[in-house]
């Protein structure tokens, strides 16, 4: 019944931020919310003055900005359509009066909804993105000689020096320490060396 819309523009804002930002606000104003599609989700709020509020937002990435349009829209509750039916049979004046002031309160308060909403936006306008991927602007030619000449040459093989006798038997008593061989296995791999 009574609708309100309005858009912004946000220039070099990326839209997967601006959209996860406007769903984790609406949330924290209570609308219940669902997603209808990609950047597009409704939400909408218990009823308040005998009316129900909803909203639909879209955020669109047009390239170098990004658009978010809001829908603010409320609709006469039973209960709204009740208390006004009931006033307006029994009090003409009451249920003209209490209309008034239903729609003026709607007014503000969706108003006051927007402009706060407007104002969390600025603030996530400015963040970068996460999970953003990297892209190769530009490359050098592969060194195909250097490829070649690493793939044609064997690689050089480190001959390792022989273990002296402390050093095999510095190694044979970790073993030992560690539990990996017995007193007697010890013994006698030492009587070797």
């Amino acid at each position: 019944m009574f609708e309100k819309w309005e858009s912004r523009v946000y220039p070099k804002a990326d839209a997967r931020v601006i959209h996860a930002h406007a769903f984790k606000w609406w949330q924290s104003q209570g609308f219940a919310l669902s997603e209808m599609g990609p950047g597009q989700f409704v939400g909408s709020s218990a009823s308040r003055y005998g009316l129900k509020r909803e909203a639909t937002v879209t955020v669109r990435d047009l390239g170098e900005q990004t658009q978010v349009e809001l829908r603010m829209r409320a609709h006469i509750t039973d209960e709204g359509v009740i208390a006004g039916g009931l006033a307006l049979v029994l009090l003409w004046p009451v249920a003209v009066v209490g209309g008034a002031v239903s729609y003026a309160r709607y007014e503000e308060d969706a108003i006051n909804l927007m402009s706060t909403f407007w104002r969390a936006l600025e603030g996530a306008a400015s963040i970068q993105p996460v999970d953003r991927k990297e892209q190769v602007l530009h490359t050098t030619a592969v060194p195909s000689d250097e490829v070649a000449r690493a793939q044609t040459r064997p690689a050089p093989v480190a001959e390792a020096a022989p273990l002296t006798r402390e050093q095999k038997l510095s190694m044979l008593e970790d073993r030992l320490a560690r539990g990996e061989i017995t007193e007697a296995t010890y013994r006698e791999i030492k009587a070797r060396l």
